[in-house]
């Protein structure tokens, strides 16, 4: 890809000549020939440390935050690496967010259960579903192995790549606070976003719970598809005002759109009644606790602003048995 093209987007300077370039890296040790090598500060080293060792591996230009007088490559420098790392990412792989539907779900507690939910609803509707997260990777019925909650941008880009090759439909996937801090979804549209909750959780990487909220409150911000949101969190009340577009709302003691009652907790299940503008629907999970009342009403209302009926909402709630490492379910031979 011609270098021009693979910088749109971004403002940048440009020292050299463009050219040529067959790939990207911001892993010096991962560089091969013909490489973009994107440095990127990372929190104990530092990738504008290890120019000279992508040069050896064959890079044929960088990006860079600021001029490297050792390096006689063309240098393309840009304020911030990793907000450029993503749009250039998704440049290289031809926007294949552009071609798939994402969903995007974030908050502190509920994130990988929520999307294996979402994912057997809209299974059940009838899509092809990816899934991101922190548990695994799926295109389809492939799973690939996963490293962390939300890949970093270029691996994220390559991996949609994978996905609109597989012909998947919607995407659901887990984003994290450091991901939205770390621009890894820089590059991305979301056709919609969940938030589940907030509470005293990494602040060993943010300095309070106010800074951790706007991280996530980033995905929300510049949204362009619907946000849901759990009405009976403080911070989902916050939030709910930051959101430009539709906002719809879920939860069990407030006023919300998708509303929970006659809440009946089993040890094999948890029953209740969906109470929406659509009517009352019974809901009968073979998930457990009621932190899943929550993450399946979360689950629906996201589908629901998707387009999904509630016939197929209702089916795949109640089709899924479990999350792999989540609260599962182990019977003896006492019953217990």
């Amino acid at each position: 890809m011609d270098l021009q093209q693979l910088l749109q987007g971004l403002d940048y300077e440009l020292r050299g000549t463009s050219l040529e370039i067959s790939g990207l890296s911001y892993d010096s040790r991962q560089v091969v020939p013909g490489d973009l090598f994107v440095a990127i500060r990372g929190f104990q080293v530092d990738g504008h440390d290890f120019i000279q060792q992508a040069q050896a591996n064959g890079a044929v230009a960088i990006m860079v935050e600021h001029p490297m007088s050792t390096c006689d490559l063309p240098q393309i420098i840009v304020s911030n690496t990793r907000f450029a790392l993503g749009v250039a990412s998704a440049n290289f792989y031809q926007h294949p967010g552009d071609k798939l539907k994402i969903l995007g779900i974030t908050g502190t507690n509920g994130k990988t259960t929520s999307t294996y939910i979402v994912k057997s609803i809209l299974e059940q509707a009838g899509y092809k579903v990816g899934l991101i997260g922190t548990i695994q990777i799926l295109i389809g019925d492939e799973s690939i192995e996963s490293s962390r909650t939300t890949p970093e941008s270029l691996d994220l880009q390559r991996i949609l790549a994978r996905m609109v090759e597989a012909k998947v439909d919607f995407v659901v996937m887990e984003v994290s606070s450091h991901a939205l801090e770390l621009e890894r979804t820089a590059g991305l549209s979301f056709a919609g976003a969940l938030f589940t909750n907030l509470s005293q959780d990494h602040l060993d990487f943010h300095s309070n719970i106010e800074e951790y909220f706007q991280a996530k409150a980033k995905l929300f911000r510049s949204l362009q598809g619907s946000a849901v949101i759990n009405g009976d969190d403080e911070w989902g009340l916050k939030l709910k005002g930051l959101c430009q577009d539709s906002v719809l709302s879920y939860g069990v003691d407030n006023i919300v759109d998708f509303q929970a009652r006659k809440i009946q907790l089993e040890k094999a299940g948890v029953s209740y009644i969906l109470d929406s503008e659509i009517g009352q629907i019974p809901i009968n999970l073979r998930l457990t606790g009621y932190f899943n009342v929550y993450n399946s009403l979360g689950a629906a209302t996201l589908c629901w602003s998707q387009g999904v009926s509630i016939e197929d909402i209702k089916a795949g709630l109640e089709a899924v048995t479990g999350v792999p490492g989540r609260f599962q379910r182990i019977d003896n031979a006492a019953g217990l």
